[in-house]
């Protein structure tokens, strides 16, 4: 069957635009979900790019691992809560610092001032 022609303009007729579009698919099917070395990776990469005093949405790091990247967030946020844990990142939300998981809503990461998990802005008595 020969090439389908453009379509005026230079813009790819119907079926060229279906095809892309079942390519993506099925390359989405087949894609290896990232593992949590890459996750951690990234993770990491965002927040030491930002430094103490910027935060970044975990949602940064979905889309830098996968094209389909909402189905990640669960996986991002737990490994940003073990990254936490473990004092190398903190969550935030609203500048306070919280726990990943169990945060409702939006939050923000952010790398460790002194890798013990303390918050940049966190001068409390009983900060560690």
């Amino acid at each position: 069957m020969p090439a389908r022609q453009p379509s005026p303009k230079g813009r790819p007729s119907q079926p060229d635009v279906a095809a892309a579009s079942d390519r993506s698919a099925e390359a989405a099917l087949n894609a290896t979900p990232p593992s949590d070395v890459a996750i951690d990776q990234v993770l990491l990469e965002l927040a030491t790019a930002r430094g103490v005093e910027k935060a970044f949405c975990p949602s940064e790091a979905a889309r830098a691992l996968a094209e389909d990247w909402r189905p990640l967030m669960p996986r991002i946020r737990s490994r940003a809560s073990r990254l936490a844990s473990g004092g190398r990142l903190v969550a935030l939300q609203g500048g306070q610092p919280v726990e990943a998981m169990t945060a409702r809503g939006p939050i923000r990461l952010q790398v460790t001032s002194d890798g013990r998990g303390r918050h940049a802005g966190d001068d409390s008595p009983g900060a560690s």
